[in-house]
């Protein structure tokens, strides 16, 4: 696969211009394996099995557990959340979203993982959809990557779910999904700053 990588280049006037600058050959890329093999060459697990419970140890000398634990499913996001995004950078995506959960006997982890195109201005597909959407439910196309501090903790919209109506708003640390009950709390404070 090889990558054109697009560049924006000042002039003299501060006009800036696209210009395709380079061209990467695809020896410059990490397929999934390598990655995965570098992922599991560094990585030792934190979570510890359960001594009461039934385990036992596969082919790799892994010790394996008979139930999933809270601590196992967290941890096991982590580490996805952490391979994923190396993986969608090698590829020009980013990851959106990042759902784990375990069945009611705890045997079974369901893992949801949502990646996105980029555009040249760094929005993905919410991004983009929030800017096609926002003007429907009263919000503003300035309000996009704009700090606000509904309580003690600064927030930023990211991005706009059209299928499930909900906006998708970072914390600093994680994503939170806002439901269109909870929009005019926001427009209130973006509102009552202008």
């Amino acid at each position: 696969m090889n990558t054109n990588t697009a560049q924006l280049i000042n002039t003299e006037n501060d006009t800036p211009r696209i210009s395709v600058v380079e061209k990467k050959p695809q020896t410059e890329f990490k397929s999934v394996a390598d990655l995965a093999n570098e992922f599991r060459a560094n990585y030792k697990p934190s979570t510890k099995p359960n001594l009461e419970a039934l385990n036992y140890t596969n082919s790799l000398g892994v010790t394996c557990v008979d139930k999933i634990t809270d601590e196992h499913t967290l941890e096991f996001k982590n580490l996805l959340t952490n391979l994923s995004v190396k993986l969608a950078n090698e590829l020009g995506l980013s990851v959106t979203d990042i759902i784990c959960k375990v069945n009611d006997d705890q045997t079974t982890l369901k893992i949801s993982l949502n990646a996105s195109t980029i555009n040249f201005f760094g929005l993905d597909h919410y991004g983009r959809s929030y800017l096609s959407h926002c003007a429907s439910f009263g919000f503003s196309p300035e309000w996009l990557g704009v700090k606000f501090k509904p309580n003690k903790t600064d927030m930023v919209i990211t991005g706009y779910d059209p299928e499930r109506e909900r906006l998708r708003i970072f914390n600093g640390t994680s994503t939170l999904w806002v439901r269109e009950i909870s929009f005019q709390n926001i427009r209130k404070f973006f509102n009552k700053d202008a």
